[in-house]
């Protein structure tokens, strides 16, 4: 199913995505139906962290608004071509100026390549000064006349993945993370694990559920209306994560020291769940 959906669906739906703006309504349609095939499927866990056991490039945000900016450093690349290697229906020099204009213009425009261009600038904080120059968030001017489009498609991937990371956050922050106010989790470690083969579909599961509090144990359940007996059989303490980890013990919590574990500069995620 993940595969399937990659190669067939997602191309289907977004078919021509670099010559009009995709409705977010439907990027993020496209974005539950891609956590639903995939085989990492947490119990309770929103969207927005399904995705991290999804690679950037089969994220359909990532693929709807990169096309519009991919195609447009496609054709800069053409025509600015020395060698005039160029398919006739590239578009000239001064006919990319005319249609930066219109980009960069205050006028409303319908919908077509120049609308699509001008969403996928607004969504990643980016601008285009001039046809070939694109400045991104940060401040920093890429020459799309010096580099060609598979390197602005690596850029591309690294505001996409700041975006998502930040997505991320705010939905942890809502839930209620047990980190200080000015601690924060390290995605770019906890990516690593749903995105690693070795690692099983379970495991992976496993640890976005923690991360967001829904591990669907007895007390959990119970707690959200199921029909189920919340608490150990043996010692009779609510029998939650922290208890199934621990065992009928002195417990700690667990979704805490997992927080702790994933933050930056540390070195034992990967390990805490071997």
């Amino acid at each position: 199913a993940p595969r399937l959906f990659s190669t067939g669906i997602i191309p289907s739906a977004l078919y021509g995505a670099g010559h009009f703006e995709v409705p977010a309504m439907d990027i993020a349609m496209l974005q539950r139906q891609a956590v639903k095939c995939s085989k990492v499927r947490p119990f309770g866990v929103p969207t927005t962290l399904g995705l991290l056991a999804l690679t950037t490039d089969n994220d359909p945000s990532y693929r709807a608004r990169s096309a519009p900016l991919l195609t447009w450093a496609r054709e800069v690349w053409l025509a600015t071509d020395p060698d005039r290697r160029r398919p006739r229906d590239t578009l000239k020099y001064h006919e990319l100026h005319q249609a930066h204009a219109r980009i960069s213009g205050a006028h409303a425009l319908p919908q077509g390549p120049a609308k699509a261009i001008r969403a996928s600038l607004e969504w990643f904080g980016w601008s285009l000064p001039r046809a070939h120059i694109m400045v991104t968030a940060h401040g920093d001017e890429l020459d799309l006349e010096r580099g060609s489009p598979a390197m602005l498609k690596h850029y591309l991937m690294q505001a996409h993945e700041e975006k998502a990371d930040s997505a991320c956050d705010n939905v942890t922050k809502q839930r209620g993370t047990p980190l200080l106010p000015d601690e924060r989790l390290d995605w770019f470690l906890i990516k690593k694990i749903p995105r690693k083969k070795k690692v099983s579909a379970k495991t992976k599961t496993t640890l976005l559920e923690i991360l967001y509090g829904t591990a669907p144990t007895p007390s959990w359940l119970w707690a959200h209306g199921w029909q189920i007996t919340p608490t150990c059989s043996q010692c009779g303490c609510p029998n939650d994560i922290d208890h199934m980890a621990s065992g009928c013990a002195p417990q700690t919590n667990v979704r805490t020291k997992v927080c702790k574990a994933f933050r930056p500069g540390s070195i034992h995620g990967p390990d805490l769940l071997i």
